[in-house]
């Protein structure tokens, strides 16, 4: 059996809309994903995928806009 984009993409979707670290860092785990080791670098990550992914709701982008502009970082995918 071939790799299921399909399942990937629906699992990172709810790791990232949980916001849950534990939940994150185990979806990287199985899917030999890349994470950044600092605390704040991972959540960095987290937020600009979260603005980045077209099929995140409005409302969970928005959240993740506030969380970069509080922590000092832009609000696009420019940084």
């Amino acid at each position: 059996m071939g790799f299921d984009h399909i399942e990937f993409i629906k699992e990172r979707n709810k790791a990232l809309l949980s916001l849950d670290e534990n939940k994150i860092l185990s979806f990287c785990r199985k899917y030999g994903v890349y994470h950044p080791h600092s605390d704040l670098d991972f959540w960095h990550s987290v937020h600009k995928s979260r603005v980045a992914i077209k099929n995140i709701p409005e409302r969970d982008k928005e959240i993740s806009r506030k969380w970069l502009i509080d922590h000092g970082f832009k609000d696009d995918l420019n940084t």
